[in-house]
């Protein structure tokens, strides 16, 4: 017998957020997806809206400024990092898209120093500590970045833009950062 199209589900629809995730040379390892509701522009509301295809153990999605520098900002999740890289457009970013990537992040060759844009809850901490025992004996510094809510994302929603700005640099200056606000 002939199933009709009543008979079974048909696949949804949903807008997506595609980025690839690649490792230190920009081969291309993996790629994130993000599946959004159309009608509020958050999350689908579907099960594991977000998900991974492909390895990201130590690779992460980078945002690059455009001129080389020595300084890298490392990001827990996709909006936290996208949220840090609104109010920072001049910085390079890395979204390690989970905690526990986070703590295991390998960093490019020429990178100095990282500041590290985890999230204000036990798993942050934990996997930035994890990450600045994995690299202080490579001689990069890291430093945290903690938000004043729960991530970088409900900062710049409840804030602003520009608060944000002044709120990351303040704590970048005061760990020894050296930039003209501009």
């Amino acid at each position: 017998m002939w199933q009709g199209e009543d008979d079974f589900d048909l696949p949804q629809k949903a807008p997506a957020l595609l980025a690839k995730i690649t490792d230190n040379r920009g081969q291309i390892t993996g790629c994130a997806r993000v599946y959004l509701d159309p009608s509020t522009g958050g999350l689908a509301a579907i099960e594991s809206p977000k998900r991974i295809l492909g390895q990201l153990h130590g690779h992460a999605i980078r945002f690059w400024s455009g001129s080389p520098r020595s300084d890298l900002i490392v990001g827990e999740g996709l909006e936290n990092t996208l949220s840090v890289g609104t109010a920072l457009p001049e910085f390079d970013l890395a979204s390690c898209l989970t905690a526990t990537h986070l703590g295991l992040f390998i960093p490019p060759p020429r990178i100095k120093r990282i500041w590290i844009a985890r999230d204000n809850d036990e798993a942050g901490r934990d996997a930035s500590i994890r990450l600045l025992n994995q690299l202080e004996s490579l001689g990069i510094t890291c430093i945290d970045l903690v938000p004043n809510m729960g991530d970088f994302n409900d900062d710049l929603r409840a804030f602003g833009r520009d608060a944000l700005r002044r709120s990351l640099l303040g704590a970048m200056k005061a760990q020894g950062l050296e930039i003209e606000d501009g």
